[in-house]
């Protein structure tokens, strides 16, 4: 699967490097960077989660309580991708 670095996902996302820490410590509950010693990575099913919730904060007239539940929703759902495409991986 591919991983990006901060940058790279940053680029992707077209938003700030600021952006993208600010939305992983806010919303760390579903983004989970990998680290190592020189650098952190995001995989493709984070850029997917970032995009939503960056999405959802920034044209949604939704209220709070309801933007929540729809990244909940929304990262239960690529949860269960992911570990499909684990198990679906692991049988090939």
């Amino acid at each position: 699967m591919k991983k990006y670095t901060q940058t790279e996902l940053a680029r992707k996302c077209n938003v700030s490097e600021g952006t993208i820490r600010k939305r992983r410590d806010d919303f760390n509950k579903y983004i989970s960077p990998t680290r190592t010693e020189t650098n952190v990575y995001y995989t493709q099913y984070d850029f997917y989660k970032m995009a939503f919730i960056q999405w959802l904060l920034n044209s949604s007239t939704l209220s709070d309580s309801q933007i929540s539940d729809e990244i909940d929703q929304f990262c239960s759902d690529i949860e269960t991708l992911e570990l499909l495409s684990k198990i679906i991986n692991k049988h090939k």
